[in-house]
């Protein structure tokens, strides 16, 4: 490195005239410069060559300040290896306008140091290895040292000392202290070895073997796979000083009964040491598992069944035995039978035992025929009347049914015996709420069958389907029964104390004036009354159902729903009516103060509203269509016709 120090002419005018008296005279002898105290600095970290920086170049003496004169300075040490207080020689070198008039100042020798430079290493590998109860480590892979320079690259290498922290098997800590080993003309000194570090490694157990085990020559099938084991040898194989306690454990490959059987020995370790060994067993062990045997008991049968020209009884719960294991599918068939095929009564039963599935063969058991019963019978298949059609046979009670009450279908039995019925319906009406009953029982005598209408079913058509079955325990095949269900009471409201109307606005498919004829009810009493409102002169009481017609001939009723006025007797009159533009409205048993008035269309639509004081009110309607208006005033209404 070079370190320069600078002497300049204070004015140029003095430069020019000492050149001047130099001038053609003899020439001078030049001028050795001197520097004392020159600085190198005092160390740096190995980089694999010689140089030496110069910190600062010292007092130049000899150099007139007259002249331009540079000097600078370069330090090289002996070597590049690292040491302490090593030669360092610093040489001078001048410059400048007037350099030539003087000698560069003689080298100098001063000391320096050069430090080691640190390395490191990353992906050193442990090697693993089988217990030995020493703590020696061997490294598998030295990975990568970082930090060696180009000129020493190749020639240095790393070494260490490994050690388990821990000699026991498993995965333990391993403690890895670094050196490093040179070649060529590198020196290991130049360098700094990598910092120790903890690594991990395996210490794989040891193997030991078992001696003279043995496991019983057989066992009853119990559904385990566990065998007895009949003497529990030794071990060998176990370092010096080393204990290590054992249990036999033997498995048979598969839990059904067998002859030679392959057993499978477990050794379990306890210990000290036991983790340092891997116990094994080495002789092949065989046994047999023998079937277990099971006592049978008698399986229930169905005293009767329909003639089928077969003496094959039905079986209700087949025979079996107590002792079969839960976690075996064995398949126990007892197959009952008639003496004979003919319909008739006091007829003998009986069976035969049959073991069958998977695992049959863990059992043994003795079959034989046993005779069940002596009160068997075989009856006629039940038939039912035409009562209707052949494909519905049925008839139902009404023409249609309200919401909330009962249905009913008639039926007549033409052959059999049938106990029971049940009733299950068309997805249409389980979507209105209609429950299948299940099997219901049946009186020799009944010959109507009910069941309950929803309250929120809605009118239509829909189908049950009736089964019989007799106590052989078969049914009928179902057959279906159409009825009808009446549109629902809530059509039926209430507008005002003293008027129902019927619900026109089409609940059921959208449509608006979904009625277009109407006959009305009250108490169940035709009444002369065919509008799609009724008013009831005093107020709404007792019963109220009507007729409507759908068009197409399709008519319908509305169920009857019951109202009950309770508002005292008031009566508006309009006067005059029909009206061509002003009517005028009277009030007669009201309040006194303001009434709130609503005239309504035929489709209950409120077209006019307002309130008055007083009795009277003249209203204009001569902006409103020709047609027929009900105008209420507090809840009482009256009827006039725009013309």
């Amino acid at each position: 490195m070079k370190h320069s120090l600078q002497i300049s002419n204070w004015k140029k005018l003095a430069a020019v005239a000492v050149g001047f008296l130099c001038l053609g005279t003899t020439v001078m002898a030049q001028t050795q410069i001197g520097v004392t105290g020159t600085q190198v600095f005092a160390s740096k970290v190995y980089d694999g060559n010689t140089n030496c920086g110069v910190y600062l170049v010292g007092n130049i003496t000899g150099v007139s300040y007259l002249h331009n004169v540079l000097v600078t300075a370069t330090a090289q040490y002996m070597d590049r290896h690292v040491g302490d207080n090593k030669p360092v020689v610093v040489s001078y070198a001048i410059s400048g306008a007037d350099a030539a008039l003087y000698l560069a100042p003689a080298n100098d020798t001063l000391t320096a140091s050069i430090t080691p430079r640190s390395l490191s290493i990353t992906g050193t590998q442990v090697a693993p290895k089988t217990y030995d109860k020493l703590t020696n480590a061997s490294i598998f892979s030295f990975g990568t040292l970082h930090g060696v320079l180009s000129i020493d690259s190749g020639n240095i290498y790393p070494a260490c000392l490994a050690n388990f922290q821990n000699p026991n098997a498993g995965r333990q800590p391993v403690d890895v202290t670094y050196s490093l080993v040179a070649t060529g003309s590198s020196q290991a000194a130049d360098y700094i070895a990598p910092l120790p570090e903890t690594l991990m490694a395996n210490i794989l157990p040891r193997t030991a073997y078992t001696e003279d085990i043995a496991v019983a020559a057989e066992k009853v099938y119990d559904g385990f796979v566990a065998c007895p084991v009949s003497n529990y040898g030794h071990l060998t194989g176990l370092l010096d000083d080393d204990t290590v306690h054992y249990t036999v454990t033997a498995n048979y490959r598969s839990r059904h009964a067998g002859m030679l059987k392959a057993v499978d020995v477990n050794i379990f370790t306890s210990g000290p040491q036991a983790a340092n060994y891997n116990v094994v067993d080495t002789f092949r062990h065989y046994s047999r598992i023998l079937p277990l045997e099971i006592e049978w008991y008698r399986p229930t049968v169905q005293l009767a069944k329909e003639y089928d020209g077969t003496a094959d009884a039905i079986v209700l719960v087949n025979g079996g035995a107590d002792n079969i294991l839960p976690i075996d599918t064995v398949v126990v068939e007892t197959p009952a039978y008639y003496d004979s095929p003919e319909v008739g009564r006091n007829k003998v039963i009986s069976c035969n035992y049959v073991l069958s599935g998977p695992q049959a063969a863990n059992y043994t058991c003795s079959y034989g025929s046993v005779i069940i019963t002596n009160e068997g019978k075989i009856i006629l298949p039940t038939r039912i009347a035409t009562l209707g059609t052949e494909e519905e046979p049925f008839m139902v009670t009404a023409t249609g049914f309200c919401q909330g009450t009962n249905a009913g279908v008639r039926y007549q039995i033409a052959a059999g015996e049938p106990t029971s019925y049940q009733v299950t319906f068309s997805g249409d009406a389980i979507a209105q709420g209609f429950a299948n009953t299940g099997w219901m029982s049946r009186g020799e005598q009944d010959s109507v069958i009910l069941f309950q209408v929803p309250a929120t079913c809605q009118e239509g058509d829909y189908t049950c389907y009736l089964s019989f079955k007799n106590d052989a325990g078969v049914s009928t095949n179902p057959l279906p029964a159409t009825f009808h269900v009446n549109i629902p009471n809530s059509y039926l409201v209430q507008v005002f104390d003293d008027v129902v109307s019927i619900d026109n606005s089409g609940k059921l498919d959208g449509r608006i004036d979904r009625f277009n004829s109407f006959q009305w009810y009250h108490n169940g009493e035709e009444i002369n009354d065919t509008k799609p409102y009724h008013q009831e002169i005093g107020g709404l009481t007792g019963e109220y159902s009507v007729r409507v017609n759908m068009g197409l001939s399709d008519e319908g009723y509305v169920c009857p729903k019951t109202f009950t006025s309770s508002s005292k007797v008031s009566i508006v009159h309009v006067y005059p009516s029909p009206v061509v533009s002003n009517t005028n409205i009277k009030l007669q048993g009201f309040h006194d103060g303001e009434h709130l008035m609503q005239v309504f269309d035929n489709h209950g639509t409120v077209v006019f509203s307002t309130t008055f004081s007083g009795f009277e009110y003249k209203l204009d309607m001569s902006t409103l269509a020709p047609g027929s208006y009900l105008i209420n005033v507090d809840g009482r209404t009256a009827k006039t016709i725009k013309m």
